[in-house]
Parts: C-alpha cells; structure tokens; sequence
C-alpha cells in the first residue's frame, strides 16, 4: 500500500459553513480548500477567529469511511505532534506549584538513564537535550513490535540500549519526540496520577475542553460518536483505509504518550487559545517562558519555546504555532499574539497538503508565496501521446520511463524505480505531483518528437527526449 493522495469524488461532502460572504479574503480561502478538496488533496476542518470571535469555520469531507459521517467542527481529531504544547503546559503547572524546576536533572526522576545525565527538564521542553528521536526507522526495529508499547517499555529500551546523545545537552535545537514522552512520564512521576489524568483534572476540565482528551485507539478504544479516523489511500484496494497494516508502528507506538495521542475538536483548540490568552491557567511570567526561544550555551536563539514554535516577528508580529503530522491525521495551530488572530486545521488524510502559510497569507493581505497547482481533465488520447520511455539528455544511462494511470501520468525512472510518482495534469502540456514538489512539461517539437523537462520546486532538474 503506498499512503498518498488521489483524484476521485467523494460520497458525501460537508458544508458546514459560518462566515462572512462579504468579505473577499474569507471567501478566497473557501476558493482555495474547495480546490484541494476536489483533487484529494485535503479533508477536514478549518476555524480562523479574531478576538475570540469565530470569523471562518468550515468542514470538508468525511470522518468515518463507513458511516460516511461528515466532518464539522465538533469532529474529534487525533492532534499528533500539536499534542506537545498540553505535555509542556502540564511542565509549567508542576512548576509553579513548585514540584519541579526547569533545571532538574532527567536522573532526578529516572536515576537509571546515566547516559542522560546532564539533560535537563528545560531541555526536553525545548529539543535541545540531545536524545535521538525514537521515531526512526533504525530503532523502530529495535522495540516490540509484537506489543503496544508504553512510555514504561520507551523507558527500559533507553536504559538497555544505552543510545547516546546526539550532542551535547544545550548545545544544539533538534526536535526529538523522545524528550516529550519523558516529559509525560515526568508528570506521572511527580503527580502520582497519569498523565491522562493530570491533563484531564488541569487543563481540559477546568476549560471546559469536553472533547478533548489522551486516547489511544488500539490500547484503550472506546466508543466515540463523532470522531476522525485517519486514512491513507490504498493503490492495491483503490480505497481510503486505516494504516494499521502497513504503517505498522502506528499500533506498536499507541500506548505511547507526550508527544502525541492527545484528541480534540477545532473548537475545544480554540477554547485552549483563548484561555491561553485570559492566563487561566498559569502566571503571567510561565506564559511568557512558553513563547520565549530557547537560548543554546553559545547565546544563539533557537525558534522553539516550550511546546510551540516562535513566528518572525517582522511577518505578522508576535505569534506561535505547531504542526502535526502521523499516518492518517495533518493537523495545525497558529496564534497571532499581537493580532489576536487564531488559525485551526485539522485533517484525517494522510498525504494531505498543509495550507497554512496560503491561508495567513491571505488573511494578512500578504502575496502568496506556495502554488497549489489546480488539475484539470484531459481525454485519454490526450494523456497517451506522452506515455514512452525518454532519455536524459545529460546522462544517457538515465532513463524515464512514463505510463498511463487514472487522468494522470506515472513516472518512474533508472534511478526512481518503482515509485510510480502520480502526476495530474495542470495543462494539455503540464502534469504535477499532488504530495512533492515535482512537475514534468512536455514539448512538441518540429520533427514531431517530444521533449520531457523535469522540475522540482520550480528549478529544472532534468531534459530528455522520447526514444520510444
């Protein structure tokens, strides 16, 4: 199965919508998804606020491939990495009860993690520990796979394996969701409670966050009437499916927490927002050590305070934000401290496109800066005149070999075998990829063969011409 994104028509489609027709930049940005969502390239929700006040709000797609529910702003989704801002937020609690301190050793709490000797809490907050990320493909292979594995078995795998920093504590900014799950347990060690528990009693609870909560699937399911299952789409079935068979790490990782496993709705995110902003929960100095760059021992700034990555200032003022990305969910969060702006997407698609960047750009009247390329429909005859093999003009060992998919093109080469790269036509002439920043143009030329120019990110990286 290869997890990506497709053209076909959905069954249902949600339109639930709140927002002002009148203004121009709203309706710009409902333009914008609607295209995506057409071309497979995005499914789920959207929420923009000023001020507190929703100004935007709308669903596209389904959440539940059986059911064919659809999505809207009450749909509970699996926030992956937008998970850790609520792991550091518990950090900051603790703190300011005076339970820990930013400066405390890991082996305060772990004595059997040595090799982590110098890390500190402060450093796990702001990835600049040094601990390798336990999401890799090398040391994937290394845990239980015949088991969902906990924080406790991350822990034990650490202490027996006895992986080594990457660098030395401070001295660099790495993301590493190894320091996040240790932050969890952190929690649990210091709170006597579990980390789902502390979150629940101190931050959702008291915020009236009702559906939002850590949920692991597959160790702990429950019935939930309104929630986003993540989907990747099958070439083999021809259909969206769960990546438990494939992306296998998705079930032997589920009863890991910290830096992900936490599940909201677009408005229960914004309920976090504007207490955020009210300074519910925290003092006035806590929230501004969480938007504040970590500074490494060399006195240079990293763009990542405590759970949040820090904004340019020169673009939109002060603002913070966090993206997530795990097999079946896309998910995102901006907030525009100076402005007062809040931006919400949410999504159950592997493979979708995160547009957060058109869609801030569109709300601050800002030029767009990323192309997302609209397809159109070509006739088969159309499409088939470019299937063939073509030869790069630079390397003659380089072969291109194109093929003919559903409305598209398939690319494969000598050197990209077997990546069946789907490409959708922009133009009779321009075909582009949907998931990577690759496109091919085709040339007619005055003996009648055909000319292939590869680019990617816009630079031309390879020509050729058909020899067969």
């Amino acid at each position: 199965m290869k997890i990506t994104n497709i053209f076909k028509l959905l069954l249902a489609y949600s339109l639930m919508t709140t927002f002002i027709f009148g203004q121009s930049n709203y309706s710009r940005i409902d333009e914008l998804i609607s295209m995506l969502y057409n071309q497979q390239q995005f499914n789920g929700t959207i929420l923009i606020a000023e001020n507190g006040k929703i100004t935007f709000k709308k669903s596209y797609g389904i959440a539940n491939e059986e059911t064919k529910k659809p999505i809207d702003e009450n749909t509970i989704f699996e926030l992956a990495s937008v998970s850790k801002q609520f792991t550091a937020m518990g950090i900051v609690i603790l703190k300011e009860r005076g339970k820990l301190s930013y400066e405390d050793k890991l082996t305060k709490f772990f004595p059997a993690l040595d090799e982590y000797k110098d890390v500190t809490v402060r450093n796990l907050l702001t990835h600049t520990s040094g601990l390798p990320d336990y999401i890799n493909p090398t040391r994937l292979q290394l845990l239980d796979q015949n088991k969902i594995n906990k924080n406790d078995d991350l822990i034990d795998f650490l202490v027996k394996q006895k992986i080594q920093l990457s660098f030395a504590p401070g001295t660099k900014f790495s993301y590493s969701n190894t320091g996040y799950v240790l932050l969890a347990s952190i929690i649990e060690k210091v709170s006597g409670v579990t980390y789902a528990d502390f979150l629940k009693r101190n931050i959702f609870n008291p915020l009236k966050m009702k559906n939002t909560f850590v949920y692991n699937r597959r160790l702990a399911p429950r019935k939930l009437n309104n929630y986003a299952y993540g989907y990747g789409f099958s070439e083999k079935e021809n259909k969206y499916v769960l990546p438990d068979n494939e992306a296998k790490f998705v079930v032997f990782l589920d009863g890991i927490v910290g830096d992900g496993n936490i599940s909201s709705t677009a408005l229960d995110l914004l309920k976090w927002d504007q207490a955020l902003r009210a300074g519910k929960l925290i003092s006035k100095q806590g929230l501004q050590e969480i938007y504040s760059p970590a500074i490494l021992n060399d006195g240079t700034q990293t763009k990542y305070g405590f759970g949040w990555f820090i904004g340019d200032k020169k673009d939109y003022g002060n603002y913070v934000y966090h993206s997530g990305g795990f097999p079946g969910y896309v998910t995102y969060i901006a907030r525009y401290l100076t402005t007062n702006k809040t931006l919400i997407i949410l999504q159950n698609h592997h493979g979708s496109v995160l547009p957060a960047s058109n869609l801030t750009e569109i709300l601050y009247n800002k030029p767009i800066t990323k192309i997302y390329r609209k397809q159109i429909q070509l006739d088969e005859k159309s499409i088939e005149k470019f299937v063939g093999e073509y030869r790069d003009k630079d390397d003659e060992k380089l072969i291109i070999t194109i093929t003919k998919g559903n409305n598209c093109l398939v690319y494969n080469s000598t050197k990209h075998q077997n990546w069946n790269l789907k490409l959708f036509p922009e133009s009779g002439k321009s075909f582009f990829a949907k998931d990577t920043n690759f496109q091919i143009e085709f040339t007619s030329m005055e003996k009648g063969d055909i000319k292939i120019k590869l680019f990617e990110s816009g630079k031309v990286i390879s020509e050729g011409m058909k020899t067969k």
